[in-house]
């Protein structure tokens, strides 16, 4: 042939000698040095998959660590469900890459298999596995692990467990956690252990287990979050448990916006010292997606704070459903990760955001935010205040009569990952394009509250909340004489500023945008911005000025995830 002629025919035979080779390397991946789209396998061997052969298994979790805290060498841990064929049974199994034998080795096999089941005649699923403390070399060194498994003696409820790899004179085991209670001698995390089991109407799933330390702990605890049925299944709670060493206790009240709803699909995630869960409920005839954060951990008090608009979650378009969500983040910014699939055609398309604004003052606790005390999305504008001698005098002056459309009482909410001392101020505007109805700013000092001419920065009046007089705008009047600004403790980083304010006819009818700044000691940075001291304004919400009522259509807006 000529030259031309055998390129003709190279040509036509190299994609068939590579699809040869790449099939070559699917069936064994040894070949082709052990890569996958850029990934290397860790295979042995005898075995190339992280399971048996010749099973049917699935619903991996995986965590990367060590037992012994060695920094250099990362072992990937992977739990797992696994079924043999003709049988009606499923295991939960933890397995490590052994890197000196190059094996995949079960834990703790010596007992029960290795199997994490409490009974190996049920099938058990949805494993999450995750490292928890005591701390080696600064990581922790224990690897957790959350399932669900039905129960034989509770009518085949599902329960959620937990476990941990521990030690006794027989070598490594699961040591499965919680308290027996009652009659039921079962140590579920969903688990009534005060009834008995014939009375209890609850089926625990889908559980998804983080490690983290809240602030002033010293050591990571395992966490867990699981949906748990309620009312024979008429409606679907997230349920938040912490390790406490002996037991699991309950972490304030179920996560759910609506706690009679159905919610679904929960992740766990610790940004910094503070936990956040996302999951998807149901509102209204739509499936929504929620996050919330830990706002309060004092014990007894705990108070889990929304991060997204209330009436329409973080959905991209809010009457398809959202599922699946799932939370990472880095040590100050939440990240989350879901599915929305077309109400009206097959289309799913899969969505990311971050909160934002960045920087560690809005960090690792609740937003700070506007809300209407009462909890309402709009409040009544009243038409009179009990004003002292000095207020009614100045209302009274010529310039002031008939200005006034109503008066409301509102509430703005801030606090930092590393408590109140660190905010040295919070300054609060109410803008639009066109104008600022209200430029004022809280001095965390002096406990000053300042209301400052919006062109020109300038201070127009300032005072103490609940002793000096009000403070005239040509758009609101502040009323300083009836605010009050509320520290929750000094365990809890959240303090709250009360606003009471007129608000005059120049503003009537027309839309606000509610913007903090929040100012630090500590240098924050967000987007990089090495030494900034300040988050800059950004929104928490909106706010309407009608002639009979002050409407907030939402606490936090979901655009405030991008």
């Amino acid at each position: 042939m000529h030259a031309k002629q055998w390129r003709m025919v190279w040509a036509m035979l190299l994609p068939v000698v590579l699809g040869l080779g790449a099939w070559a390397a699917l069936a064994d991946p040894d070949q082709g040095g052990r890569l996958v789209g850029g990934f290397q396998l860790h295979v042995s061997p005898t075995r190339k998959s992280v399971s048996e052969e010749q099973v049917i298994a699935g619903q991996p979790s995986l965590a990367v660590g060590s037992l012994t805290g060695d920094l250099a060498n990362p072992v990937p841990f992977v739990a797992f469900t696994q079924r043999r064929f003709g049988t009606s049974f499923q295991d939960v199994l933890v397995r490590f890459f052994d890197k000196g034998s190059s094996q995949w080795r079960t834990v703790a096999q010596n007992r029960n298999d290795g199997s994490l089941n409490r009974d190996r005649t049920v099938i058990a699923g949805q494993p999450s596995l995750e490292f928890g403390g005591p701390l080696v070399n600064g990581l922790p060194s224990v690897p957790w692990v959350a399932w669900q498994e039905p129960v034989r003696t509770l009518d085949n409820k599902t329960d959620i467990f937990a476990a941990f790899l521990g030690q006794d004179a027989n070598g490594a085991l699961w040591q499965i956690t919680g308290e027996q209670g009652g009659n039921r001698g079962v140590p579920g995390l969903n688990a009534s252990t005060s009834e008995n089991a014939a009375n209890q109407d609850q089926d625990a799933r889908n559980p998804k287990i983080a490690s983290g330390m809240l602030a002033g702990e010293t050591q990571p605890q395992p966490w867990v979050v699981f949906e748990q049925t309620e009312n024979n299944g008429a409606f679907t709670q997230i349920i938040v448990k912490q390790w406490t060493g002996t037991t699991w206790r309950p972490v304030g009240p179920p996560v759910n916006v609506n706690r009679f709803a159905r919610a679904y699909d929960p992740d766990i995630f610790f940004i910094g010292n503070v936990p956040h869960v996302a999951w998807a409920e149901d509102l209204g005839g739509f499936r929504l997606l929620y996050v919330k954060h830990l706002g309060d951990v004092r014990p007894g008090r705990e108070r889990w704070d929304l991060d997204a608009d209330i009436s329409r979650g973080l959905n991209v378009v809010g009457f398809n459903p959202a599922v699946g969500p799932s939370l990472h983040g880095t040590r100050s910014t939440p990240y989350v990760a879901w599915e929305e699939r077309n109400r009206f055609g097959n289309e799913t398309l899969v969505f990311e955001a971050r909160r934002v604004p960045e920087g560690e003052a809005w960090g690792s606790n609740r937003p700070p935010f506007i809300r209407v005390i009462s909890g309402t999305g709009a409040v009544d504008l009243a038409k009179q205040l009990p004003l002292s001698d000095a207020a009614q005098a100045q209302l009274a002056a010529p310039d002031q009569a008939g200005t006034v459309i109503g008066s409301a009482t509102i509430t703005t909410s801030c606090d930092h990952v590393n408590g109140w001392d660190n905010i040295t101020a919070i300054e609060f505007k109410l803008a639009n394009e066109g104008e600022t109805a209200l430029l004022a700013r809280f001095d965390g000092e002096t406990g000053r509250i300042s209301v400052l001419d919006p062109v020109y920065n300038t201070v127009i009046g300032s005072g103490l909340p609940g002793v000096d007089g009000p403070i005239e705008t040509p758009n609101v009047t502040v009323h300083l004489e009836q605010m009050s600004v509320t520290s929750h403790g000094e365990d809890s980083p959240a303090v709250d500023i009360t606003w009471v304010l007129d608000f005059k006819r120049p503003v009537q009818f027309k839309e606000f945008t509610q913007l903090l700044n929040i100012k630090t000691r500590a240098a924050v940075t967000p987007k990089g911005d090495q030494g900034a001291t300040e988050t800059g304004f950004f929104e928490v919400g909106r706010l309407t000025v009608s002639q009979y009522q002050l409407t907030l259509p939402g606490v936090v807006r979901g655009d405030h995830w991008r």
